[in-house]
């Protein structure tokens, strides 16, 4: 446990020597700055559109901040040869690979709390805090994919790009689940059936992601703890999905 936490507080310091607190804390002002200048332009409701505007705006920025943290991180320790020294020391490559990922999520736990924090201006602390608890859920998938597709592809580039696309398609899968079973797409071709069971498919292997973060928790106060345990049930199943395939692919390759 000791090399494994030593890690974990080293990937802590390193975020916070790259000055990811300082964006972070720039990007607040950014979406809290936007939020009012929408407000100022809505006639009614002013406060439910900013507060629509911020959970949007959060989340995204959340998403983009912990992706390319850990993507940038391990591509550094790849390129600049620390990855070679830590793996000489006596201790196995899982050790390194769950200290990173401890460190990771603690990173996406504090981000997701910091996030919140704008939100309180429009919204009731209990929505506030449904609406965090889910979006470090979120987070937690989201490092565990970048770490993941990291280790895999071993570049920044097809790494970002494959979190992206991961990403929008859990994002959207759902809703494409409800156009493939469109009353209009009835008496379908081949194809149609193809590509409805291959969309079937997507969504019992991917995340829903469209029940994580919903942003009408913040507007109308619906969320409840039965919402979130959907969403921790989810992430662990995924956390340990991801988890199981970033080690096997570590541990056997040749470094």
């Amino acid at each position: 446990m000791r090399p494994m936490l030593a890690i974990t507080r080293y990937t802590l310091l390193e975020a916070a020597r790259n000055r990811l607190f300082g964006v972070l804390l720039i990007g607040l002002f950014c979406v809290t700055g936007l939020a009012q200048f929408a407000g100022e332009l809505a006639i009614t409701e002013t406060r439910q559109v900013q507060g629509a505007i911020a959970g949007m705006a959060l989340r995204l920025f959340g998403v983009l901040v912990i992706s390319l943290c850990v993507i940038t991180a391990m591509a550094r320790e790849f390129n600049d040869g620390t990855l070679d020294v830590i793996i000489a020391l006596p201790f196995s490559r899982p050790v390194y690979v769950l200290g990173k990922l401890g460190g990771f999520l603690c990173l996406s736990l504090t981000v997701a709390a910091l996030l919140c924090v704008p939100l309180l201006l429009y919204a009731a602390p209990f929505q506030v805090g449904v609406w965090g608890v889910s979006l470090a859920c979120e987070l937690f998938i989201v490092t565990a994919l970048g770490l993941f597709f990291v280790l895999t592809l071993g570049s920044v580039t097809p790494a970002v790009t494959a979190v992206a696309a991961f990403y929008v398609l859990a994002r959207s899968v759902g809703a494409l689940r409800l156009v493939s079973r469109s009353p209009v797409l009835e008496g379908a071709t081949p194809i149609q059936a193809y590509m409805q069971g291959a969309v079937d498919l997507l969504a019992c292997i991917l995340p829903n992601l469209d029940r994580y973060t919903r942003t009408e928790w913040l507007v109308y106060g619906t969320g409840s703890p039965e919402d979130l345990s959907h969403v921790i049930i989810q992430t662990v199943i995924s956390l340990a999905v991801l988890i199981a395939a970033a080690l096997f692919d570590f541990c056997r390759k040749n470094l």
